[in-house]
């Protein structure tokens, strides 16, 4: 076995994890993978709880995204918050400032 193969053989299952927690996530609503996000340390489980939670956002109502958005800043859930982020941004319900802190607007 090759470095090559040793390297491809990692990526391939990190791929898999992604894609698997990213499955998992689809069943879950957004508070719950809010929730797993603070648990996770594998960064290729998260990034899928992440990728998840975005489409999540995008598609929920102001109220409910406002709603989870506080919950997860509250408790300093900042995989959470980092992954919400651009969708509060894109959504005009906040904005980074000169220092690159996100404040938001409601």
């Amino acid at each position: 076995m090759g470095v090559f193969d040793f390297i491809n053989d990692k990526l391939q299952k990190s791929q898999f994890e992604r894609q698997e927690a990213e499955m998992n996530a689809e069943k879950w609503d957004m508070e719950r993978i809010c929730e797993e996000l603070r648990r996770e340390s594998k960064m290729t489980k998260c990034s899928g709880y992440i990728a998840v939670l975005r489409s999540k956002c995008k598609e929920a109502e102001e109220w409910k995204l406002k709603q989870v958005w506080d919950r997860a800043y509250e408790s300093r859930n900042a995989k959470a918050c980092s992954g919400m982020m651009p969708v509060m941004i894109e959504r005009g319900l906040g904005e980074k400032d000169e220092n690159g802190r996100f404040r938001k607007k409601y």
